[in-house]
């Protein structure tokens, strides 16, 4: 769906709030905007595939009718025990639309973190909740609280959330935007990059400013005192003037040109290293050719460490082919991805694995393979970049559909479901006597689709099928999962019990 279409989409679903006075109507308008945030996700990752990679295929669940299914039953809730908040619904949209396909989770704009909590809950303190609904999209409680289960079982009551400095778990967020952090005592609720001059507590943390780290001192966000050389140091009390290092505990002056220099014994600023040299000294940043351990070591002039020609040696170079590179957890997350490649480039895997290096992007109609990966909005197919349509759209020989969408009769159509007809592929499970079914316990299945594809009839274990689980059964993270018609109740930290959803 393109930026124009969301924007009118949601001009339509406002008007309709406008218009709607009874609770009856509301989840109507929740469901319309929960298939604008389908389209728009669908949108997204369709156009950002090359980023996400192998997570593209479990992301790209949104561009199907039956993706994302707990999202249809967050919004019939909607105008009973939550409602639609406009402003979060029309900025996560927004938000989806501007987002780079390049976005790390500590850099997330705060209207795509919003996209998590579009539904507001309208019960008060011990009124009923559904407990099996989780704590995010659209948590019943009135915000400030939480369902707790009672006694294990379907059925629960709001309760406050925990604040700062209070114990919290996974099934217990914490109130005012605090996290819930693993300390020495358990899992504690602690603000989370508060600005200058805020309030703080012993565990808080506090934001960097301008480049400029700060920590609590005396009950306030403050920048962390500079020390000079031979005073003692420590991440959040005391930071190192700039020609120095924290060295076990005390700050040590850096290395100036020509001095001796090491792993425990860094150069100033604006030299590097030169292990070219016996014993190493400090020297000035390497030019195009010049040996080197890493970008930091290079001039802007040859800005990029980089193997351009696969013999393991790295040298500073002008552009970033080979030069070695970072790339974030895709994770579960949908929004999460990081590329530390220049946009003309991509971090990509091509011969050993763990060996991430920046190879150059291919534009459409380009050859491509494992060390030239395609521009976003188009995928490698038969060694060359083919456009990615989205359902519904118009596809072929040169243009690809969505991972989980095939072209039939030249148009985009969606994967069968479980139950449906089949030739090949399937949405969920496998085709077998041309009908969509899920596999069963012991056959091999996808461990990155899990969380998002239910491929066995169990759920699926180290890439193998397991059966599901019973009611009053222990579940969670690598604990197994509950039958098709229950649900993981969160009882701990890393724990579960499995019980029925609440009508």
């Amino acid at each position: 769906m393109s930026p124009s279409q969301w924007a009118a989409t949601f001009a339509a679903l406002v008007v309709l709030s406008g218009c709607v006075s009874s609770r009856e109507r509301e989840d109507e308008r929740a469901s319309a905007w929960v298939d604008a945030y389908l389209d728009a996700m669908c949108a997204f990752h369709a156009r950002c595939e090359t980023d996400f990679a192998g997570f593209a295929e479990r992301h790209q669940s949104a561009c199907h009718e039956e993706g994302y299914a707990y999202l249809r039953r967050a919004a019939a809730r909607a105008g009973r025990t939550t409602r639609l908040d406009d402003d979060i619904a029309s900025g996560c949209l927004a938000a989806i639309d501007a987002a780079s396909c390049r976005v790390a989770p500590q850099t997330l704009v705060p209207a795509l973190i919003a996209c998590q909590r579009p539904f507001v809950g309208l019960v008060e303190v011990a009124g009923a909740c559904d407990p099996t609904l989780g704590v995010t999209m659209a948590s019943e409680c009135a915000p400030g609280l939480y369902c707790r289960s009672l006694d294990g079982a379907c059925g629960g009551a709001c309760e406050a959330l925990p604040r700062r400095g209070e114990s919290c778990s996974a099934a217990r967020a914490c109130a005012d935007g605090a996290t819930c952090v693993v300390e020495d005592e358990g899992l504690r609720c602690r603000a989370w990059s508060l600005g200058a001059g805020e309030a703080c507590d012993v565990g808080d943390r506090c934001a960097l400013v301008d480049g400029i780290a700060h920590a609590c001192v005396e009950g306030r966000c403050a920048p962390v005192p500079v020390v000079a050389v031979g005073e003692a140091c420590a991440m959040g009390v005391a930071r190192c003037e700039d020609d120095a290092w924290c060295a076990d505990g005390i700050c040590t002056a850096r290395g100036a040109l020509g001095d001796a220099c090491g792993p425990v014994q860094p150069c100033v600023e604006g030299l590097r290293c030169d292990t070219d040299s016996a014993p190493p000294r400090c020297a000035p940043l390497g030019v195009a050719g010049d040996r080197c351990a890493g970008n930091h070591e290079c001039a802007a002039e040859a800005p990029f460490c980089a193997d351009s020609d696969g013999d393991g040696v790295e040298h500073c170079s002008v552009t970033a082919d080979g030069s070695w590179c970072r790339v974030g957890p895709a994770g579960d997350y949908p929004f999460h991805a990081f590329d530390s490649c220049p946009e003309t480039h991509v971090c990509a895997i091509a011969g050993e694995i763990y060996s991430h290096r920046c190879y150059p992007i291919a534009a459409r109609g380009e050859a491509c393979d494992d060390t030239r990966p395609c521009e976003n909005g188009s995928r490698c197919v038969g060694a060359r970049c083919i456009a990615i349509a989205l359902p519904g759209e118009a596809c072929g020989a040169e243009v690809a559909c969505p991972l989980t969408h095939a072209c039939v009769d030249g148009r985009c159509a969606a994967l069968p479901a479980i139950g449906e007809a089949c030739t090949d592929a399937c949405f969920e499970g496998v085709c077998r006597d041309g009908v969509c079914v899920r596999r069963a316990a012991g056959e091999a299945c996808d461990g990155m689709r899990t969380g998002w594809y239910r491929d066995c009839e169990g759920v699926c274990g180290g890439d193998v099928c397991v059966d599901l689980l019973d009611v009053g059964a222990t579940c969670g993270w690598g604990l197994g999962g509950c039958d098709a018609e229950l649900v993981c109740v969160p009882t701990s930290h890393d724990a579960g019990v499995c019980v029925a959803r609440c009508e």
